[in-house]
């Protein structure tokens, strides 16, 4: 999936480079504040989030804070992408939304890129899906990728 994202052209047409990501953990009663991601030096390029677990109600407003934002329904499996002018707007998670998480069909079935299904594979026993199919259902994970440099630098650029 990564190599995607490292093809994919943002508006300005450079190609993305994904040179880093975060993970964010919510337990059933979590939530995370209205932020920005603004830590990196490039900005043009998209941050690409990746949704696991239970459903959230993920918040995106505009560049002011004071301004109302608008709730969106993540479910497990969904991909979010902030780029262009969203980039730099308000978002969050309100609410992590209870209800059960079956395992993604790309875990059960191989009608994707001729993968081997995880069932099908005897490295992972069943009890272990069940686990982890447990765990989605009590938790939601959340991946999100990110180009930190400008196109062409080595170094972040110190913030004066």
């Amino acid at each position: 999936m990564l190599d995607l994202l490292y093809i994919a052209p943002n508006s300005s047409g450079d190609e993305f480079e994904s040179e880093a990501a975060i993970i964010n953990y919510y337990k059933s009663s979590g939530n995370m504040g209205s932020h920005v991601d603004d830590s990196e030096d490039d900005h043009d390029h998209p941050v690409v989030s990746f949704s696991l677990g239970r459903s959230a109600v993920f918040v995106v407003g505009t560049l002011d804070r004071d301004e109302k934002p608008v709730p969106v329904l993540l479910r497990s499996g969904d991909v979010m992408l902030l780029s262009g002018d969203a980039r730099m707007c308000y978002h969050g998670i309100a609410a992590i939304l209870p209800g059960h998480v079956p395992l993604p069909d790309s875990l059960t079935s191989s009608h994707q890129l001729n993968a081997i299904p995880l069932l099908q594979c005897s490295a992972v026993p069943a009890e272990d899906l069940s686990r982890v199919e447990t765990f989605l259902s009590e938790n939601r994970i959340n991946a999100n990728v990110r180009q930190v440099l400008r196109t062409g630098c080595v170094k972040l650029q110190m913030k004066s």
